[in-house]
């Protein structure tokens, strides 16, 4: 029995001091940015959260009763913050004051629990400890005005936080998405992959909220009675508490250097209007160097070339080349460079003095840097498998 108060109350703390630990290493960390800073800040409120959810099931009374109003507030907090991460990332290097707004809804609950705090008397916290959080039956049923809106609070903050849940997940998935749109038509793979960690934390995410939600409609004193639930709801939130910070922590910095690149590019824009480029250069000189660099110069091979790499090149903007290609090849940027590289692989293949090469290979040779997108790109444009491209070549 002892043992297992003790195995209980390592998996109670376990995601305090996980929170603890990737807010302190991300504000340390070197090469701290703004989207980490704001990562950092998610984590001092889960840890604050965390901290508070061991003393309810600590059985820590006094100390519950006070820390649950800053409890509100972090919990509520969270959700926006997270978002404002997710947005820092894929659009915005700083944003601006009126997304403090958002923390508007916490600060309220917050405030109007504090209210009922300092409202009550000792003997109406030990029934709103006892009756309300813990949920034992109140033998005359009626309770006091205080503890009545004290119980509304309690609902209006599970109303509060699920529609936060549902707000973040979908704005977030959004902004997500839009990022990637843009990926896709100023890269010619997904740039080192780093929308990848981004995909990760959402759906991490996603599983910590659906988790979080399930906790508070369940309710903690059902968690109490059951050590094994307890256990096993902390080592999730552990789990995925790590996984944030580790995926955040190592986040790719291309991600910021990429979004500069693309406000490097179309600061021109304006200028280029300004000073009748399109009435200098037409769109025939353009395809024409364009075509030159990928037939002559073969850049398709390189597996991070980016749209803006090309509009150095061209001494162009990077929203004029991406039209041009989107009008008049019919195509985004990535999938024009993949045309490129599936005839790259298709020359290869059928050349006997490289029958040695492996398909893989020749698709690395062709600037393809994932087995997976080599294998759905071909069959998409050839509509039949390498190896059986190779195949019907030789027979």
């Amino acid at each position: 029995m002892f043992q297992e108060m003790i195995l209980q109350g390592f998996f109670i703390v376990m995601p305090m001091f996980i929170s603890l630990f990737w807010a302190i290493l991300l504000l340390l960390d070197k090469k701290t940015n703004i989207p980490k800073r704001y990562l950092a800040f998610f984590f001092f409120l889960s840890t604050i959260s965390y901290f508070v959810c061991a003393l309810f099931f600590y059985g820590e009374r006094k100390l519950f009763v006070f820390w649950d109003n800053i409890y509100l507030f972090t919990s509520l907090a969270a959700y926006p913050l997270f978002y404002n991460y997710i947005r820092v990332v894929t659009k915005d290097e700083s944003l601006p004051l009126k997304r403090i707004l958002l923390l508007v809804p916490a600060l309220c609950m917050a405030i109007f629990s504090f209210w009922l705090y300092f409202s009550m008397t000792p003997q109406e916290m030990s029934i709103y400890f006892e009756k309300i959080v813990c949920r034992q039956p109140e033998k005359n049923g009626i309770f006091s005005p205080l503890l009545q809106l004290q119980q509304l609070k309690l609902h209006l903050f599970k109303v509060v936080f699920t529609l936060q849940v549902m707000v973040t997940l979908y704005c977030s998935h959004k902004q997500i998405k839009q990022y990637n749109n843009r990926i896709k038509k100023s890269c010619s793979s997904s740039c080192n992959k780093q929308l990848s960690p981004i995909n990760q934390l959402f759906y991490l995410f996603l599983a910590g909220s659906i988790i979080s939600l399930i906790t508070y409609f369940v309710g903690g004193e059902y968690l109490f009675e059951r050590s094994w639930s307890i256990a096993l709801t902390a080592l999730l939130h552990s789990i995925f508490l790590f996984a944030i910070g580790f995926i955040g922590f190592y986040q790719n910095d291309i991600i910021v250097e990429f979004n500069r690149d693309l406000q490097a590019t179309d600061i021109t824009d304006t200028e280029k209007s300004a000073e009748g480029f399109e009435i200098k250069s037409t769109k025939q000189r353009y395809l024409q160097q364009l075509d030159q660099l990928m037939q002559e110069e073969q850049l398709f091979k390189n597996p991070d070339i980016k749209i803006t790499d090309i509009v150095v090149m061209l001494g162009s903007n990077r929203t004029y080349v991406s039209q041009l290609i989107n009008e008049e090849k019919g195509v985004n940027f990535r999938e024009w460079i993949n045309r490129y590289r599936v005839e790259y692989v298709k020359e290869l293949m059928m050349d006997p003095e490289q029958s040695h090469l492996s398909i893989i290979a020749i698709a690395e040779m062709a600037g393809f840097s994932s087995k997976s997108t080599f294998y759905r790109v071909f069959k998409n444009q050839c509509g039949i498998l390498p190896e059986a491209f190779r195949k019907r070549d030789i027979e």
